[in-house]
């Protein structure tokens, strides 16, 4: 019971943090959050950001990188994200990056706040290994590459 309080209360501050950082979490401004990922994809990366959500982060790496496909299950966040947070170099997908057939590589796969959604998440690192061996980040604060982590 306290626990259902407690993620309650949670998801409401959540909700509220995010009106009042007007449609962004301030945690992204407070921590600096986008520049890890920023400061670990070149300028002519191709870059997948796996579970996108609004966008915010999307355009950042849109910003520098040559291209950014982003794909989000959430069609309102899909929706925002081609609203607010649109660029010429950017791809928006709606759909589940479990199995959407991406049909192509990229030099860099972005997964921000992802793993904890994810069922299967073997499954889906290996999935992700075979779309881009060479430079994945997951996240941690060194430029380990996904294959070393399976």
């Amino acid at each position: 019971m306290l626990m259902r309080v407690h993620n309650a209360c949670y998801a409401y501050i959540t909700r509220l943090a995010v009106i009042a950082g007007a449609g962004i979490h301030p945690k992204h401004r407070l921590m600096n959050y986008h520049a890890f990922f920023i400061d670990n994809i070149g300028a002519d990366d191709v870059v997948l950001d796996i579970g996108c959500g609004n966008g915010f982060l999307t355009r950042d790496l849109a910003e520098k990188a040559k291209s950014v496909t982003g794909i989000e299950i959430n069609k309102n966040n899909i929706e925002l994200a081609r609203k607010e947070f649109n660029r010429d170099n950017i791809k928006y997908i709606c759909g589940d990056a479990c199995q959407y057939d991406f049909g192509e590589r990229f030099d860099v796969i972005v997964l921000s706040n992802l793993l904890e959604h994810i069922e299967d998440r073997i499954a889906f690192l290996l999935k992700v290994r075979d779309l881009s061996p060479q430079t994945t980040y997951t996240g941690s604060h060194d430029k380990q590459g996904l294959a070393d982590l399976l």
